[in-house]
């Protein structure tokens, strides 16, 4: 079994789970402090704080307006070994339910980078989302044992192959 090493930048930090025992990808959840500023950005690509504050629950949460995205905080480092990596993917309910999705697709932590996981976040409704402190915002897959491509360029053009002619639908619609 692989290991991940995960370093809690405070004791508040959801820790790390399985949803089921056959699941494939962990639950990342955010992590929100009182008066802390997330970053992000508008419509227009310039730069917002978001400021968390305490929402009718008591529980530290932002609010994200249509189209916005922010970077929302895990508190976590991982301490990722030697050619492996992480990846981050958006949670399917999030995204078909509130329209909230990753701004990016797929997110990947390679193991030289240790600083603060953030989850690149967009809101793709027409309503303003609320995102809390504990809410579950991703799904990370720890995948190991991989390798770097050889580049190797060459002189003449690849011949086709097989009787495939372009891309983007080339092969048929359905």
């Amino acid at each position: 079994m692989a290991e991940l090493k995960i370093y809690r930048m405070n004791p508040l930090v959801p820790m790390l789970s399985y949803g089921t025992e056959e699941a494939a990808c962990f639950d990342l959840s955010a992590c929100l402090a009182d008066r802390a500023s997330v970053k992000g950005f508008d419509p227009k690509n310039e730069s917002v704080a978001f400021i968390c504050l305490k929402d009718e629950d008591g529980t530290f949460a932002i609010k994200l307006p249509p189209r916005y995205r922010v970077l929302i905080p895990t508190g976590m480092i991982f301490n990722i070994d030697f050619k492996h990596h992480v990846k981050i993917w958006a949670r399917s309910g999030l995204a078909i339910k509130k329209g909230l999705s990753m701004a990016n697709g797929v997110g990947i932590v390679d193991s030289d980078y240790v600083e603060e996981v953030f989850i690149p976040m967009i809101n793709n409704s027409d309503e303003e989302l609320i995102i809390k402190h504990g809410d579950r915002v991703a799904q990370g897959e720890l995948i190991f044992n991989w390798n770097q491509a050889e580049f190797i360029y060459i002189q003449d053009r690849p011949a086709q192959k097989g009787n495939r002619a372009g891309g983007f639908g080339s092969t048929g619609v359905s």
